[in-house]
């Protein structure tokens, strides 16, 4: 028998579900949400990780000076 690792998307609770539940709706055994099952998706090995946990390496902002321009009456 397959299973799937499934996560609740509102208490993040993770259990293994066996494959077919999937698809079906069921009640989340702790927090007793009614969820839709679908199996966490594992990272691929060379997949870069979500830009959530990967460091910040931005770079700074640099401030531009400002053009003012003269008001133009109508």
């Amino acid at each position: 028998m397959t299973n799937i690792n499934f996560t609740c998307p509102h208490c993040s609770h993770s259990i293994v579900l066996p494959a077919s539940l999937e698809g079906k709706k069921g009640k989340c055994p702790s927090c007793a949400s009614i969820v839709l099952v679908t199996a966490a998706q594992a990272p691929q090995p060379n997949q870069a990780p979500p830009a959530a946990f990967a460091p910040n390496q931005q770079q700074p902002i640099q401030q531009q000076p400002i053009q003012q321009q003269p008001i133009q009456q109508q």
